[in-house]
């Protein structure tokens, strides 16, 4: 996922739609869902300060048990919690819920993947070596163009190189590069192909 994770406004996402459709494939459970989704409405009124008595009360399940299943989400990577001392000297406790939201979009970048690869068999190294060169993972609407490409791997890698040297690190701007290299190639093969015809 992504770098820019912590930038998402995540009151503007449909939390409850994305966690109800992907929590099986996430291996957690309807408990789990419904400490998450508290846990994202505490944050969407602008505050992240953990209180489990607080969170407990909205809720059917015990205090111990609920602090033991925040306890595991935070285990398995699903909550940041950030432990420090406020300005009267008292302990508190932060909560980041963007961990749900990077393994949600995992998700979709794993679907997304997967369907490429019924067509470019290249498309998984593609994307692997854009990554590692962009230094960033790329997001939904670049994966989009990259899947309708039909170029090989080593024509991609060319053309990386070259927006590379350009430093412009941007699948538009590689993909205008594809276009151009194609062209050049078609043109270049009417010629030969034409020259040829008239030997």
């Amino acid at each position: 996922m992504d770098n820019n994770y912590g930038l998402l406004n995540i009151k503007y996402l449909d939390i409850d739609k994305l966690l109800l459709n992907s929590y099986l494939r996430l291996r957690i459970d309807e408990t789990d869902v419904v400490i998450l989704l508290l846990l994202f409405e505490v944050n969407n009124h602008g505050s992240n300060f953990l209180s489990i008595s607080e969170l407990a009360r909205k809720t059917t399940i015990s205090i111990d048990d609920l602090a033991n299943k925040v306890d595991i989400l935070v285990t398995r990577g699903f909550v940041n919690l950030d432990i420090y001392i406020n300005k009267a000297g008292e302990e508190e406790t932060k909560f980041s819920v963007v961990p749900t939201v990077k393994k949600i979009f995992d998700l979709f970048k794993e679907d997304e993947i997967k369907e490429m690869k019924k067509g470019n068999t290249d498309i998984p190294r593609i994307v692997s070596m854009i990554e590692d060169e962009f230094k960033r993972v790329l997001s939904s609407k670049e994966l989009y163009i990259i899947k309708s490409w039909e170029y090989s791997y080593e024509e991609v890698k060319e053309a990386l190189l070259e927006t590379l040297k350009q430093k412009k690190l941007r699948i538009e701007y590689l993909n205008k590069i594809l276009e151009n290299n194609n062209k050049n190639l078609e043109r270049n093969t009417k010629y030969f192909n034409e020259f040829m015809s008239n030997e």
